[in-house]
């Protein structure tokens, strides 16, 4: 096994650094997404719910 050089070395952790960065950057993006989309099925749902209570309290249609 060689010695690596101090200038080798500290370019391999500014690489990890930087990968672990965009790792940490990505994850915070995904948890973004999930988090916009879990709203947004929460606001469908609230309509999907007001709009079945509406037609189940509404009056039937009479036949003529």
């Amino acid at each position: 096994m060689r010695p690596q050089s101090s200038g080798r070395s500290a370019a391999g952790a500014l690489l990890a650094e930087r990968q672990m960065k965009s790792v940490i950057d990505g994850s915070r993006g995904l948890l973004l997404l999930v988090n916009l989309n879990r709203d947004l099925l929460l606001s469908l749902g609230s309509v999907a719910l007001a709009l079945a209570a509406a037609a189940l309290l509404s009056p039937a249609p009479q036949p003529w």
